[in-house]
């Protein structure tokens, strides 16, 4: 606790989002440091500080899925885990002299009661059930849904070079699928770094709740993604046997996001008939109680 105070001037209570960032993949970190924040452990200053540098991937995607199932390499994928992990930090420390917010020095922890600081054993355990549950369901709808945009935008803008920017801007998984061995070990890295629109909007909730400005958010996300390709292409000249044998090859690895323009489309529309929906049932409600 007391070096993640030294490191990133943070309260001890968010050395478990940090380890958490470590090992359990893009947004368990941020939706840890909500727990934490609405529990009243953390203020809303170390929140948003989080979310600027404590999305990482977790070491099972980087090192199994790019490095073994799609670069073939482990060491890559090592190199590459590395690499996105030591810009995270780097951009903690850089974040100490970012302004996120207001007033922030006045800023405290919420106040809560005894009842909410205190829960039940038996009400802890169903709550955080019923968390990981929405949670894990959110992501999955989240992929699936950045999965049918990538079906709908490789019909709109065919070509290889489309397919690789927009697989690396829309979702990480699919972008790095369709960048191993056609781009070098670098980009992967960066794009790895990035994360992709669909991991964002899987913590965009988070966002909003902490009153991070969607600029900063954004930007800190650019800048871990070319200092993840920074440091990757420092990390491969100390390490020049984690490049891949097959780098050279040309010829993109085959990928589909989906089979069907028409039903990508038309789960899309569906999805964003569903947002829109939802947010104007939220707005009606807001009305009526403040009538």
């Amino acid at each position: 606790k007391r070096v993640i105070f030294f490191l990133f001037s943070l309260s001890g209570a968010c050395f478990c989002p940090v380890l958490v960032s470590l090992v359990g993949g893009y947004p368990t970190a941020s939706f840890c440091a909500r727990q934490l924040y609405e529990k009243g452990f953390i203020t809303g200053r170390d929140f948003r500080r989080l979310l600027l540098f404590a999305v990482n991937p977790s070491p099972s995607f980087a090192l199994g899925a790019v490095g073994a199932m799609m670069l073939g390499s482990k060491e890559s994928g090592a190199v590459i885990f590395f690499s996105v992990i030591i810009s995270s930090f780097l951009l903690g420390l850089f974040s100490r002299l970012v302004s996120t917010g207001e007033n922030e020095e006045a800023e405290e922890a919420p106040v809560l009661s005894v009842n909410e600081q205190f829960t039940p054993f038996s009400k802890s355990i169903v709550s955080a059930i019923g968390s990981a549950g929405r949670s894990m369901l959110f992501i999955c709808f989240s992929v699936l849904f950045f999965s049918a945009v990538l079906s709908v935008t490789d019909r709109l803008f065919p070509g290889e070079n489309a397919s690789l920017f927009c697989g690396a801007l829309l979702e990480v998984t699919c972008g790095c699928r369709r960048c191993c061995r056609v781009l070098p070990v670098e980009i992967v890295a960066g794009i790895v770094g990035w994360g992709g629109l669909c991991t964002h909007f899987q913590v965009m909730e988070d966002v909003i709740l902490s009153k991070l400005k969607l600029s900063v958010f954004f930007s800190f996300r650019l800048l871990h993604g070319a200092l993840s390709a920074a440091v990757c292409s420092v990390l491969l000249k100390l390490f020049p046997q984690a490049v891949p044998t097959f780098l050279n090859t040309k010829t993109a690895v085959s990928y589909s996001c989906g089979s069907s323009f028409f039903l990508s489309f038309c789960l899309v529309a569906m999805c964003a008939l569903l947002m829109l929906g939802n947010n104007f049932v939220l707005s009606k409600k807001r009305k009526e109680n403040a009538g």
